[in-house]
């Protein structure tokens, strides 16, 4: 399954390609896309992820009634546990998750914080939170009811970005594409194109 956020077949329309020699090349450029993207935004990705596991740092000062999630957008909240308050093994005690009018607040404005408020341990590291995040592949036959859908224009964005890394790497003589996590440099990369920034910016998170 590849980890990118728009479907070959519109690259391969928006190319005119019509055969499926070109389909792993094509490919390795919608998930390089599908990572700028995810640059732009600050998150290691934006594809679908189930139970992430994570220990939050409270957001802004000491004590703030906000907490961090490193992965964008938040599907559900599974589990959220505080240090400290239980003398069970593990040293942490379940709390109920956020009310369904607080999550959708919050997601509504876009930002990648989670509402814990006044039993929220101000320290870090010492709340545990169980979360799904990210977007599905939007090619997946049988997606889950529950699973968010990448916007349109992201969609349409991708496509043009990796149709701007085909043309790139056509022109540079490039042979392949690395399509990896990290630093790895992929040919064109220093200016996504602006359409993809914008997709990027209307998530509400884009990376300063």
């Amino acid at each position: 399954m590849p980890n990118a956020l728009a479907k070959l077949d519109d690259l391969k329309a928006a190319l005119g390609f019509s055969g499926d020699s070109e389909d792993a090349t094509l490919t390795s450029m919608l998930e390089a896309a599908t990572a700028s993207a995810a640059r732009l935004v600050g998150v290691a990705t934006l594809m679908r992820q189930v139970d992430i596991v994570e220990y939050p740092r409270p957001r802004g000062s000491t004590g703030s009634p906000l907490a961090y999630l490193s992965h964008y957008p938040v599907e559900s909240i599974n589990q959220i546990k505080l240090a400290g308050y239980t003398s069970d093994s593990d040293g942490f005690a379940e709390i109920d998750p956020l009310e369904a009018n607080q999550f959708a607040l919050l997601q509504s404005l876009g930002e990648i914080e989670l509402f814990f408020g006044e039993r929220f341990a101000p320290y870090p590291y010492a709340n545990l939170v169980v979360y799904t995040a990210g977007y599905i592949d939007p090619s997946e036959a049988s997606p889950p009811a529950t699973a968010l859908q990448a916007p349109a224009d992201l969609q349409r964005a991708i496509v043009v970005e990796a149709t701007r890394l085909w043309n790139t790497r056509r022109d540079a003589g490039i042979d392949e594409v690395d399509a990896g996590q990290g630093d790895t440099h992929r040919p064109g990369e220093e200016s996504a194109h602006p359409q993809l920034v914008a997709a990027c910016e209307a998530l509400g998170r884009i990376k300063a």
